[in-house]
């Protein structure tokens, strides 16, 4: 769990993935307030929808959060086991590297925290964590075909979440 949430900063030490994802968003000048005040709002309410409200998230990332808790909420391992492997573990290298080559992130000054970590999780996704995650899947399920088929719809379903997301996300910065 350590080394799927934290990282090394790249000033040396260690740091959660969330925080490096925030400096990289503040050191390229994104907006930080509605993710900070969502953290706010349910550090203080340990009530999701409360804290979405709150902080005015968009409806498609309330539903993407509000599916993630929901499969943790579960207890059904082998689900959560594939929904993490196939709709972040085995998905984010490839986006990633898609990012990179698409944007022009060279400017070092204003998005050098924002490649590192996108290249950090290519690496360490790609090359450990995604293994790992397969081979977790694989042990969970085992021989059960009723566990594998329930793995596949919540992938599937997890697969789903995440572009309805990223459409959102597009639609979003096209207004804009």
């Amino acid at each position: 769990m350590l080394g799927e949430e934290s990282d090394i900063h790249p000033a040396g030490g260690f740091c959660s993935h969330f925080e490096l994802y925030l400096e990289a968003m503040n050191q390229c000048g994104a907006r930080t307030n509605s993710i900070l005040a969502f953290c706010k709002n349910y550090e203080t309410s340990n009530n999701l929808t409360l804290a979405f409200n709150r902080a005015q998230v968009l409806p498609a990332c309330q539903n993407f959060v509000a599916f993630t808790m929901g499969i943790l909420q579960m207890q059904k391992p082998h689900c959560t086991a594939a929904v993490f492997t196939f709709g972040r573990e085995d998905l984010i290298p490839d986006m990633f590297i898609k990012l990179l080559h698409h944007f022009d992130l060279q400017d070092q000054k204003r998005f050098s925290t924002f490649n590192y970590y996108l290249k950090r999780h290519i690496e360490i996704d790609g090359e450990q964590h995604g293994k790992m995650a397969l081979s977790l899947v694989s042990h969970l399920c085992g021989t059960d075909p009723l566990k594998w088929q329930e793995a596949t719809s919540y992938a599937i379903k997890a697969l789903d979440a995440r572009r309805t997301l990223w459409d959102a996300v597009l639609t979003t910065l096209q207004k804009s």
